[in-house]
């Protein structure tokens, strides 16, 4: 799917969110737990920044707009994924985060996106 200019970095790292995701969905059945640790630890910081830029680019937008719910589902989630980047220490946290990433990149790319652009025009 072809993304407006101003949303295009955030589609590419999405894709390291995702990779991150089935690690740690993995974790007990294809990944060890300090394999999924290392991982984390190796782009946490990364995340973390995304988390931030698209709050700091994208969060006025969806205020100006009316867009109540899109915005405190964006920071709810955000809260809470950096809440488990920071200690995720059990199997069931680590597939706690990976389920929360995943659906969390798969909302931003199927709704929060999309009603972005819709007030943007072009791409």
């Amino acid at each position: 799917m072809r993304r407006h200019s101003r949303l295009i970095h955030f589609s590419r790292e999405h894709h390291l969110a995702l990779r991150l995701a089935r690690h740690a969905s993995a974790v007990g059945d294809v990944a060890s737990l300090d394999e999924v640790h290392r991982q984390i630890l190796a782009v946490r910081d990364d995340l973390l920044r995304h988390f931030r830029a698209e709050e700091e680019e994208l969060l006025a937008e969806l205020a100006a707009r009316g867009e109540s719910l899109l915005r405190e589902r964006l920071l709810c989630e955000h809260l809470a994924l950096s809440a488990l980047l920071e200690a995720p220490d059990d199997v069931d946290s680590l597939h706690r985060l990976g389920e929360l990433l995943r659906a969390h990149v798969h909302f931003e790319e199927r709704e929060l996106f999309p009603a972005l652009e819709a007030g943007w025009g072009a791409l």
